[in-house]
Formats: structure tokens, sequence, C-alpha cells
């Protein structure tokens, strides 16, 4: 449980003046998403999850261009959470390891 708060800790907190802050610009909507049938979209409006998922029922895993281009797009966004499923099923293991990582990329790996 929470530590309890004294009487001078809550006089601190009302001598800090309130900041006036403007509303956040509303966010741009979503495009269209692709209906490849290689990948299945959808966005939740609001808590603006776009999920990706490209497991097809074969249990194949299949990008095409199309779906490929918008997943870049979207991830490039600050708006919205992006969610894939099934782009690293048969990645190899052996793969995932930081020393061969750093061989292909050197000391300079991260997300933008």
């Amino acid at each position: 449980p929470p530590l309890p708060i004294t009487e001078s800790e809550f006089e601190y907190a009302d001598s800090i003046p309130l900041l006036s802050l403007d509303p956040l610009p509303r966010a741009p909507p979503v495009p269209n998403l692709p209906r490849t049938g290689f990948c299945f979209w959808s966005f939740d409006k609001k808590t603006r999850v776009l999920l990706a998922n490209f497991r097809r029922p074969s249990g194949d895993v299949v990008v095409s261009r199309e779906d490929e281009i918008f997943l870049l797009r979207m991830m490039e966004r600050d708006d919205i959470t992006v969610i894939s499923e099934g782009l690293v099923d048969d990645l190899d293991p052996t793969r995932w390891d930081l020393d061969f990582i750093k061989g292909c990329s050197g000391d300079e790996f991260y997300h933008k």
C-alpha cells in the first residue's frame, strides 16, 4: 500500500502553480486498411491500436508488397500502436544473438 501523505506534503503540493496546457491536436485518420488476402488488418479507434495478422489458416506467412508498405508507414506514426503477428515465426534462433546482430549492423542498431 502507498505511504500516507503528510500535511507538509499536501501544503507543498498546493503551492505548486498549475500549468495551462493546450489540448493535443486531433490525430489524423488511419488510411483504409489493405485487403490483399495475405494479412488481416484491424484498427481499434478507441485505443488506436492497429493489428496486422500475417498468419494464414495454412500456417504460412506471406507478406505482400502492399501489406509491407502499409505496415512500415504505420510504424512511422507516433499516434498509433502497431502490433504484428506472424512476422517472426520462422526466424532462425541462431540469429537472435547480440554478436550476430552486432556483426551485421555494428554498434549502432536501434529502431527509430
